[in-house]
């Protein structure tokens, strides 16, 4: 599926970036939830590291819960939903739009309400998912994102078109690494990334709440080390995750930190002192580090399937939740 979205999106990607460039946004807020949302912050570093481009995330119960439409011209607002259901989502785009901003939808259904909301579509053309959890949406998401950046900062999508063979080395390494060990510990484990790895961190987390049932909670390696860490107990779990670039400086001292107390951490990333700091080392394909985030959710899906699996519990259907969630 990557493979094939990297070459079939491409073109729209840039046509869409030239649309974006032409209106010249002075910066841009983004609206998502569930795992969309972690797209989103995925979207902000790209947005602020690549492109230079200042970038937020929309409340969106300013539009549908007080009914307020925020000043909003001269800005980019960016919807992301898989399904493109989520009323909240919707009532952000059709409020940024009627401030006048440029309005963009990332969803898997040009023909929803969220793309009927927004100027601009780039639509993820990915097949529906059968289990509840997002996995190829999610990653079809951070593709999508990817390419339109890129484009917007005038460089090279070159990268991408090897991706889908690196989310397969990724997975493989991920099946090896797990054959004979999953997670251990207690029932929390936390899940830690910084930077382009932080939304990374949070839908890590998140898979292994619904799939797993366990109790997860996603950090920045900063803020984990401000205060939270003194939650971890000794023979709790944790999950580092992140890729090469300035940010294993704070993963490897997080790393120590949660060893430190007692923690057994698995480590997935490129960087090989990354993984050595871990007790258990899932390595991925080294790629550039914003792209890197693709690969290393793939590694983390197949952790929480794993998981799920020693768990005996049923990861395809989480009790109590449903694929479309309408929040208003």
């Amino acid at each position: 599926m990557l493979a094939r979205l990297a070459v079939e999106l491409a073109p729209l990607a840039a046509d869409l970036a030239q649309a974006i460039v032409r209106r010249r946004p002075r910066f841009a807020m983004i609206a998502a939830r569930g795992s969309s949302d972690h797209a989103a912050i995925y979207g902000k570093y790209l947005l602020e590291v690549e492109a230079g481009l200042v970038a937020a995330l929309a409340a969106p119960s300013v539009y549908s819960v007080y009914g307020r439409t925020p000043a909003a011209r001269d800005a980019l607002a960016i919807g992301i939903s898989q399904s493109g259901q989520s009323p909240d989502v919707v009532a952000t785009i059709e409020g940024a739009r009627r401030a006048r901003a440029l309005t963009l939808a990332v969803t898997n259904d040009p023909g929803s309400p969220l793309a009927r909301a927004a100027e601009l579509v780039l639509p993820l053309g990915v097949d529906p998912e059968q289990s509840v959890a997002a996995t190829r949406t999610f990653t079809a998401e951070l593709l999508a994102l990817w390419l339109l950046v890129r484009d917007l900062a005038g460089g090279d999508p070159g990268p991408a078109r090897r991706l889908g063979e690196d989310a397969a080395a990724a997975l493989a390494s991920a099946e090896r690494a797990l054959a004979a060990a999953a997670l251990e510990g207690e029932r929390e484990i936390t899940v830690v990334g910084r930077g382009y790895g932080f939304p990374l961190a949070l839908e890590v987390a998140l898979k292994l709440r619904e799939v797993s049932r366990r109790d997860a909670q996603g950090f920045s390696a900063a803020d984990l080390l401000h205060g939270p860490i003194v939650a971890v107990r000794p023979g709790a779990a944790a999950v580092v995750v992140g890729a090469a670039g300035p940010t294993v400086p704070s993963l490897l001292a997080c790393a120590a930190a949660l060893r430190a107390r007692g923690a057994r951490v698995v480590a997935i990333g490129d960087d090989p002192e990354l993984c050595r700091a871990g007790d258990l080392a899932i390595p991925v394909p080294s790629v550039p580090e914003s792209l890197a985030v693709i690969p290393l959710a793939v590694a983390g899906q197949w952790l929480a399937l794993r998981d799920a699996a020693a768990r005996g519990v049923d990861p395809d259907r989480p009790p109590g939740l449903a694929k479309v969630t309408r929040t208003t």
